[in-house]
C-alpha cells in the first residue's frame, strides 16, 4: 500500500489543526481533533499506518464562494480536491441545531460530477460532543475526576453558552487551559473509536461508516 494523499476540510483550527507561525509567542504545531479522529479511524478500519498518509487540511471558508449553502460547498470542495489529485476527501462540520445540514451535504456529493471518494461528517451539535464521548479517557487526559459527563453527549442540545451546550460543557472542564487547540488534539488522540461510535451514534457513528466506505472504495480487499 503506497503513500496516499488525503484532504480534511473543517471549520477551524481546533478541528483541523494549525501550523506554528514563527512570529507568534506561543508558536506550536498541533493537529486538530477531526484530523486525529479521522486518522484513528483510518488506522483502525484499514490498518493504514500514519506514516503512509500525507494528510493536508483546510477550512471550509478557504474556497471563496459568492453564494450557496452546504450543497454547493461540498460540490466545490470535491472539485478542488480532485483537481489537486487527492486520493480522498473528508469534510466535517457542526450541525449547530440544523437537522437538514447533513442532507444538504449529501446532496452536494450526489450532484457532483467528480469521482473522488468523499466522507461527510456532521457533529451533533458540535465537535465538542465527540470530545466528551469517551468520558474515562477525557478525565484521564485532563487529570480530573467527574461523574457528570453525559453518557450521550449528542443529547446536549441547549442554546450556545448554556451548560447544556456541548462546547460550553467541555470548555467548563478546560477553564484552566489556555491552549485549547492542543488539548483538543490530545483528547482526540486518546479517544477510543468504538466507544465514541456508541456514545455519539448520530454524528460520529455515521462519520465512521462514511470513512469505512471511502476505505472500501480505495482498497476493495479491506473487510
Amino acid at each position: 500500500m503506497g503513500r496516499q494523499r488525503f484532504l480534511i476540510v473543517g471549520e477551524g483550527p481546533q478541528d483541523i489543526g494549525r501550523k506554528a507561525h514563527p512570529a507568534a509567542n506561543d508558536a506550536v504545531d498541533y493537529q486538530g481533533a477531526v484530523a486525529e479522529l479521522t486518522l484513528s479511524c483510518l488506522h483502525e478500519a484499514g490498518g493504514i499506518p500514519r506514516e503512509a498518509i500525507q494528510l493536508d487540511t483546510s477550512t471550509i471558508r478557504n474556497l471563496r464562494l459568492h453564494a450557496g449553502g452546504w450543497t454547493r460547498k461540498v460540490s466545490a470542495w470535491m472539485t478542488q480536491a480532485q483537481q489537486d489529485s487527492y486520493d480522498a476527501l473528508f469534510i466535517v462540520i457542526d450541525r449547530d441545531g440544523d437537522k437538514t445540514r447533513i442532507q444538504e451535504m449529501r446532496l452536494g456529493r450526489e450532484r457532483s460530477e467528480e469521482t473522488i471518494p468523499t466522507a461527510l461528517g456532521c457533529a451533533v451539535e458540535t465537535l465538542e460532543a465527540w470530545l466528551l464521548g469517551d468520558g474515562e479517557q477525557l478525565c484521564e487526559c485532563l487529570g480530573i475526576r467527574r461523574d457528570d459527563i453525559p453518557s450521550r453527549p449528542e443529547s446536549l442540545d441547549g442554546p450556545p453558552g448554556s451548560k447544556s451546550h456541548p462546547k460550553t460543557f467541555l470548555h467548563s472542564l478546560l477553564a484552566h487551559i489556555e491552549a485549547k487547540g492542543i488539548i483538543y488534539q490530545e483528547i482526540a488522540k486518546r479517544t477510543r473509536i468504538g466507544i465514541l461510535c456508541r456514545t455519539c451514534p448520530e454524528g460520529f457513528g455515521m462519520y465512521k461508516k462514511e470513512i469505512d466506505l471511502v476505505l472500501k472504495s480505495l482498497h476493495p480487499t479491506i473487510s
